[in-house]
């Protein structure tokens, strides 16, 4: 999205080159073709390491934002991110987008509600009453139970169990994985760790059976 159409909304002047924003985040995790915003002068430490590509932020801070952010000056910088939230939220269906893609072997129930632009990997089964909105993603193997609710944009990891009584994954962006479901970070991590008492065990056996030997 062009930058100009951002300011265009909130009312505010562009005092600098056109540029193009992906998305909106927080000053310390907002990437360079991202947009956040400075709400508290307490967090004027942050401009330091941000790489947010432009800020909102008001008149008194203005001096303190880096030469690689444009600075956008507001009064009230939360609630103009807050209008500038509408400019990145997507419809919550996507009717424009294609058929949804169904993969081999797959069974998606006839009481299953699969919207366009939805991608369900190989061998998945989707259950009756469950719902799998437009962009999200379903890894190979996974198993829908019935009444899971999953919004657009999700996106499931491979051999993932996810029960009815699973709390609604609105999560936009995020990839989920496992048995029980978490997000794919964390599973990752787990089984690593897993993986490493599993040697550790592995390796302490063989010590045992050696000393046993000698």
């Amino acid at each position: 999205m062009r930058l100009s159409l951002i300011v265009e909304t909130l009312g505010t002047p562009l005092p600098g080159e056109e540029r193009k924003i992906r998305a909106m985040n927080t000053l310390a995790d907002a990437s360079a073709n991202e947009l956040s915003y400075l709400s508290d002068n307490r967090y004027l430490n942050s401009l330091e390491t941000t790489k947010t590509a432009a800020l909102l932020v008001k008149a008194n801070a203005v001096d303190a934002v880096g030469e690689h952010c444009i600075a956008l000056v507001c009064e009230d910088a939360s609630l103009s991110m807050a209008k500038a939230t509408s400019l990145f939220t997507p419809p919550l269906i996507d009717h424009d987008a294609a058929k949804p893609f169904i993969g081999k072997k797959s069974f998606i129930d006839p009481r299953a509600n699969i919207e366009k632009g939805a991608v369900i990997g190989k061998g998945v089964t989707v259950m009756a009453g469950a719902y799998v909105g437009s962009g999200a993603v379903i890894g190979d193997d996974t198993v829908i139970f019935p009444n899971v609710t999953i919004y657009r944009d999700c996106r499931i990891g491979a051999r993932c169990r996810i029960h009815g009584g699973t709390k609604s994954i609105k999560e936009s962006g995020k990839i989920f994985s496992g048995y029980p479901l978490m997000e794919h970070r964390l599973w990752s991590r787990l089984q690593s760790r897993l993986s490493k008492l599993a040697k550790e065990g592995t390796s302490t056996k063989k010590r045992a059976k050696t000393h046993e030997v000698e």
